[in-house]
Parts: structure tokens; C-alpha cells; sequence
């Protein structure tokens, strides 16, 4: 990877600005950055012990902004990645609650900025109880993205905590603390959705809970940062993670070397438009309920079937975009756009995050560059290596189909002074770019919602300009993550495919369809192959009763 980098100031570096051992001016720093995900730790750098919880000052301060203009957004995720529609999201200073929509994704408004707020999720599936936090350091009048929350069993849960101190054994306050929960799929450390944040107080103390225990065999990582050091990353056995239990985890941080960051690799690009409208609704919590933990949508479970790419990073870790409504409307739809890159936290301990830039049209007439003007995100999380932004086509400026989308992207690193005063923030050259077309809304005209119909059944929708496939997926009942279709195996239906005719059981039998449209595309310049199902779009689920 290329060590070389630009030490300058970087694009909106009014944002950017560091001070040493400050979580606040840490997080301005790296501003609406987006929980990324996942990426190796090299083992050490810390103490672990397990014991009883000890007691440290509240991380949460007090408003330092003008008024309560702060926001967050994340996404609420179980141990395997699947966002979990109809949870209950609740902020510290009370007096807040809202519910995640289909995708998973909530938004918090009117906070107040300058504030490491706790985030709280829970739900009551099948009767039993699910809860999961994170901690977030709002920005005065600005929207912050890495609220990223795992939803797990609440009797199978422990705590991590510690203390993060400098060499000479001074407690380091506002540090970040960062801990990566193994995917069960993957069982992998390398495989995360979240991390859980959390913020270290005047003494150096800091508390992750809700972490948790009933995971596969692989260990959890854990980072610490601070502006003026360099990180530290340790690997806490899985076997140690006991319900119920308390795992400490002590950090001592090393000045900063002032060393370069690597440049990551942009990897895999790819967009998924998806129907909101009708899927914010209290029948969707209920159905939440009285379902298992994978109740929801079946889109999910699309992408990983129809993009082998898609599946080979279902381990990586998600991270919510900046825009997502907090609630749709009819007709309304999202775009989502995800990016795979490797992270280089490895090897790079002085690693911060990562800047995301993004021109719109053809590379050819809208290169990237490190300018103002190509900003355009930030992820707030050394660990990351996942990146997806989600808009509604109802928010101010949603993604557009059809519309050619330029991404890149560059490691952020702090810049010292002999003194150990941290004076701004550097960062590497660009990656490579990606490109990605989102499709527009497939949208479905027969059967309609409720139909009855008799069998042969015509299902017919509108084309999709660019959709080069199409697939027609059958249930038999409401299809939530861990569905299987009727017809599973299946050939695509060509480019210009309008219709399809289904031989189903009749009788009164009650069905829901899905059409899904999608293309190949090949991301990047001088690429040998397009990436197989890249672009997805998907129409409402449709319930039908066949006589």
C-alpha cells in the first residue's frame, strides 16, 4: 500500500481540527462520520482481566452548542448484519423515541451538540427480550452517522470496560474506544456490522455494555484512539465474554510518531433501490413481535442470493448513510450505495478514519479530486471497512436514478507537534475511483395488492431502464429475511421482460411476490469483468389469493 501522503490542510478543515485527548474536537474532526465496519487489529496494547464491573464518571456531558440542533442516525443490525425493522430507539436525555424503519435504519433530531449521548435499542421478539447501545458525540447543528447499534438477547450480554492512560500513567480523557463483535456467520473478527463507541471521562474510564456473549469462538477487537497518540488494538477471547459477566480491558497510548497513513483500496461498488412506503407502520413492529429476530424484509436476503459480491461481504461491517428520512411516505423509495475497502488498521496505528469523496457523471469529465467540492463524508472509526449511504427519495437530495455515481476515498491521520499538541489532520492520496448506476423503482402493475386471482397467475411490472435481468420470486408466506421462495431456482428473464405466468396452488392459498430487476457492472477503469448483480431494485411485496 502506498505510504506516501498529502500533508496539507484537508478539505473542510475547519471540521478537521484536533486537540489532544479530546473526543469532542476528535469527532468534529471526522464530522457525520458513518459506523464503517470490520478490518484485522493486530493483538496487544492492552491488559485484560475479568472481574466486576468498577465505577467511572458519566461519559455524557452537557449541551455546549446553541441550542438543541444536533442529530443522529445509524442502523440497528442483528449478529448476523440484517437490519431489524420496528425497534424502539431511545437517547439518554430522555424524552425522545423512535422506531426503526424496514431497512433498520433510525434518525434522532433536536439533540444537543457537543454531547456524548448513549443510544438504546430494544425489542421484544417472540417473547423475548433484545437490547443493544452505542455512544455517540454529537456536533452542534450537525448530523453524525456512526450511531450504529447491535441487537442481541439481553440475558446474553456482558460488559467491557477499562481504563486508557499514557505512558506515564496519566489517564487520557475523551479517548475513543472502539470494539468489534465477531459475525456469526463468519465467526471472524474480520466480519462486523458495528462497532460499539464508547468515550473515555476525566479519568480515563470507559464502559461499552451490551456486548455480546453467545458468539462463536473468534475473539473481539478492540481499539483505542486519541488525537495525540498513536492507537492500540487487543483481541479479547470469546471464551472470556461470560453472560452476565465484566471483562476489564486497559489501554496504555503511546505518543504520536507523526507516521503516514497507508492508502486504502477501494473495492466493490454497489446500489440497491427499495419501496419504504408501508413498511414504517405499527403492523410491521407487530409483525416484529410475534416473529422470530430475522422477522423483516426479504430484501436483505435478495441481495445476498442474486450478488456473489453482495455475499462475500455480508461479514464486512455496515455503516448508515447521511440522508436516511426518518420515515417514508407513499411512493416513496430508498437508494442505497455501499462501498467495500480494506482497512488498513493493521498496520496503521495512527489511524483515525476515512474522507469520502464523490462526483457525479463520467470519470472521463468528473475526475476526483481532494477538493471542497468532492467532499463528501467521513467515517469516524479506525476499524472500518464498509461504507453505505442510504437516501429517500423524499429527502432534499436523494441519489437519482440513472445517474452515473464516482467514489473514492482516503485514510485520515493526525498531525503533531513536537510538543505533543496535535495541530491539524493529514490525510493519504485518493484511492482508486468506483462508479455505480443505481436503478429506479421496480414498480409492480399485476397482481394487484389484495387480488384474487386464478391460476395461471399473469405477474407484470414496468421495465427498468438499465435492468438487464429480472427474477420473480414466489412465498407462501410473508417473506421475512430467512425466507425461502417457492421457486428459488430460477432463470433470469431477459432485458425488456415485462411479464411472467405462474402455476400456483389455488383453493383460496394466500401468496406474496417480489420482481426484482438488476444489472451487471463493471466499477472501476480497466476492470477485466463486471461484477455480477451489482445495481438491484426491487418492487413492493405483494400479497395475492389464489381461488
Amino acid at each position: 500500500m502506498n505510504r506516501n501522503s498529502v500533508n496539507r490542510t484537508p478539505p473542510r478543515s475547519a471540521l478537521r481540527l484536533l486537540a489532544a485527548g479530546s473526543a469532542a474536537l476528535l469527532s468534529a474532526s471526522l464530522l457525520a462520520g458513518c459506523g464503517g465496519g470490520g478490518g484485522n487489529g493486530n493483538s496487544g496494547g492492552g491488559t485484560t482481566t475479568t472481574g466486576t464491573s468498577g465505577t467511572g464518571n458519566s461519559t455524557t456531558g452537557t449541551n455546549t452548542g446553541a441550542g438543541n440542533t444536533a442529530q443522529i442516525a445509524g442502523k440497528v443490525t442483528d449478529t448476523s448484519g440484517r437490519g431489524i425493522p420496528g425497534v424502539s430507539i431511545a437517547v439518554d436525555t430522555g424524552g425522545q423515541i423512535t422506531n426503526t424503519i424496514s431497512t433498520g435504519g433510525y434518525r434522532l433530531t433536536n439533540l444537543s451538540g457537543g454531547v456524548a449521548h448513549r443510544i438504546t435499542a430494544s425489542a421484544t421478539l417472540n417473547g423475548t427480550a433484545y437490547s443493544g447501545s452505542t455512544e455517540v458525540f454529537t456536533s452542534t447543528g450537525n448530523l453524525v452517522t456512526n450511531g450504529n447499534i447491535l441487537l442481541s438477547r439481553t440475558d446474553q450480554q456482558a460488559t467491557v470496560e477499562g481504563y486508557v492512560r499514557d505512558t506515564s500513567g496519566k489517564p487520557i480523557a475523551g479517548a475513543s474506544v472502539y470494539l468489534a463483535v465477531p459475525n456469526v456467520a463468519t465467526a471472524a473478527t474480520s466480519g462486523n456490522y458495528s462497532s460499539l463507541i464508547a468515550f473515555t471521562d476525566s479519568t480515563g474510564f470507559y464502559q461499552i455494555p451490551n456486548v455480546p456473549a453467545a458468539l462463536p469462538t473468534g475473539g473481539l477487537l478492540v481499539t483505542a484512539a486519541s488525537a495525540t497518540t498513536t492507537n492500540s488494538n487487543a483481541t479479547i477471547s470469546q471464551n472470556s465474554v461470560a453472560a452476565g459477566g465484566v471483562v476489564t480491558q486497559n489501554f496504555t497510548l503511546t505518543a504520536s510518531a507523526n507516521a503516514a497513513a497507508d492508502t486504502p483500496v477501494l473495492g466493490a461498488a454497489m446500489a440497491f433501490t427499495q419501496p419504504l412506503d408501508g413498511l414504517t407502520t405499527s403492523a410491521l413492529k407487530a409483525r416484529l413481535a410475534s416473529g422470530p429476530l430475522s422477522s423483516g424484509t426479504v430484501y436483505e436476503a435478495l441481495r445476498r442470493a442474486l450478488s456473489p459480491s453482495y455475499a462475500a461481504l455480508a461479514g464486512q461491517r455496515r455503516s448508515l448513510g447521511k440522508r436516511l428520512a426518518s420515515r417514508a411516505v407513499a411512493g416513496s423509495y430508498a437508494v442505497e450505495t455501499d462501498l467495500e475497502f480494506n482497512s488498513p488498521a493493521a498496520t496503521d496505528t495512527s489511524l483515525l478514519g476515512y474522507y469520502v469523496y464523490r462526483t457525479t457523471g463520467t470519470l472521463a469529465s468528473n475526475p476526483i479530486t481532494e477538493a471542497n467540492s468532492d467532499y463528501y463524508d467521513s467515517l469516524l472509526d479506525p476499524l472500518a471497512n464498509y461504507y453505505a449511504d442510504v437516501t429517500a427519495s423524499v429527502d432534499p437530495s436523494p441519489y437519482a436514478p440513472g445517474t452515473t455515481y464516482n467514489f473514492a476515498i482516503s485514510a485520515t491521520y493526525p498531525v503533531t507537534t513536537a510538543t505533543g499538541a496535535t495541530t491539524s489532520a493529514s490525510e493519504t492520496p485518493l484511492s482508486s475511483a468506483v462508479s455505480i448506476t443505481p436503478l429506479s423503482l421496480l414498480t409492480l402493475n399485476a397482481p394487484t395488492a389484495g387480488a384474487t386471482v386464478i391460476s395461471p397467475v399473469a405477474i407484470s411490472w414496468n421495465p427498468v431502464s438499465n435492468a438487464t435481468k429480472y427474477y420473480v420470486y414466489v412465498y407462501s408466506q410473508y417473506p421475512g429475511i430467512d425466507a425461502t421462495p417457492l421457486n428459488s431456482t430460477q432463470t433470469p428473464l431477459p432485458a425488456g421482460t415485462t411479464g411472467a405466468t405462474l402455476t400456483l396452488t389455488g383453493g383460496g392459498a394466500t401468496y406474496y411476490v417480489v420482481v426484482v430487476a438488476t444489472a451487471d457492472q463493471t466499477e472501476t477503469a480497466g476492470a477485466t469483468a463486471p461484477v455480477t448483480n451489482a445495481v438491484q431494485s426491487y418492487s413492493e411485496i405483494t400479497k395475492f389469493t389464489v381461488q
